[in-house]
């Protein structure tokens, strides 16, 4: 039998962003989707790699739930065959199993009603005294 699963898969390439920036706008893109319409911290971490990525630069995408891809660097000889000229990320997710978890919430904190001070001044001026006559006379 066939095991069908619903995954996700982003390239983004460019000839003018270098891998870094290309990386963190598909990292960006990953976390801030889970983070904001499923309600899961993705967290990236060493792991397995599929031939075709960067051997350093590859990363597994996870949850406390479980494993459900990897996003990273396309591997140099891989890239050479697609174009010498571009950077590429990838991103892998099995978005079927991603959008089953059941989100969770960090517990809020509250603030508190009475906001710590670090440095409060309360000084008595005369009414004609200008502010930048006060001003001077408190930066001396």
């Amino acid at each position: 039998l066939v095991n069908e699963e619903k995954r996700l898969s982003v390239m983004f390439a460019s000839q003018t962003k270098s891998k870094e920036e290309l990386f963190n706008e598909l990292k960006t893109f990953i976390v801030d989707y889970a983070r904001n319409n499923l309600t899961i911290d993705i967290v990236l971490k060493e792991g397995d790699k599929p031939n075709f990525m960067h051997t350093y630069n590859t990363f597994r995408v996870t949850s406390r739930e479980g494993d459900y891809g990897y996003i990273g660097v396309v591997h140099p000889r891989t890239q050479n065959a697609i174009d010498k000229r571009l950077n590429i990320v990838c991103l892998e997710v099995n978005f079927g199993l991603l959008s089953s978890k059941e989100g969770y919430f960090k517990k809020a904190k509250v603030p508190s009603k009475f906001q710590s001070v670090n440095f409060d001044v309360s000084v008595l001026v005369p009414v004609s005294m200008k502010y930048g006559e006060l001003e001077q006379i408190l930066n001396k």
